[in-house]
């Protein structure tokens, strides 16, 4: 039995979106893989703090860590995760997120590399990420699309009301038209 310890931003209880961890952690879980979990904490210091030491006190007991990586703040997290990784000698798999990857590894080029090129593999959930990274030279990716549970979400028809705006000085018409767009 392989054990993982997930890192990335679990807060599902604490919001309405699941987070990637919400919905392939349970998945990975019911395929007989061991998961532990980190980060719910809410507050962001707390949280790569928690992260950390995740990583320190599960060191000899899981086999991999999978690490949702973004491009905006939550790339920092991603970063030093797979230093203290690489440390420790733990093989480590980030899950690529976000369309925004390919300018933070052009902002950040020796971060990234650090952080991608010494990966076991590098997940991504799209085929446009995969060919980027490819490009850019990155080896090991694979490509595994997102998994939704569509029967989790129900359609809510909507219907859109069209409004005009008109503004003069201090004279501003707000008008909502009868114009109906349904979806």
């Amino acid at each position: 039995m392989t054990n993982v310890l997930y890192i990335g931003n679990n807060l599902s209880k604490k919001q309405t979106n699941i987070s990637a961890i919400g919905i392939l952690g349970p998945l990975l879980e019911a395929e007989g893989y061991t998961l532990f979990y980190a980060s719910s904490k809410s507050n962001k210091v707390l949280r790569l703090c928690d992260m950390l030491y995740r990583v320190c006190s599960y060191a000899k007991r899981v086999d991999v860590v999978l690490i949702d990586t973004y491009s905006t703040k939550n790339f920092y997290y991603a970063f030093l995760v797979s230093q203290l990784c690489r440390v420790l000698g733990l093989p480590y798999i980030p899950i690529l997120h976000g369309g925004n990857l390919p300018s933070r590894i052009k902002k950040s080029p020796k971060m990234s590399a650090k952080l991608f090129k010494n990966a076991q593999k590098l997940v991504s959930p799209s085929l446009y990420l995969r060919s980027i990274f490819e490009e850019m030279g990155f080896k090991d990716v694979v490509y595994i699309p997102n998994s939704i549970s569509i029967e989790q979400y129900t359609f809510q028809e909507k219907i859109l009301k069209r409004f005009a705006y008109f503004g003069c000085g201090p004279f501003q018409i707000f008008i909502i038209l009868n114009w109906q767009f349904e979806f």
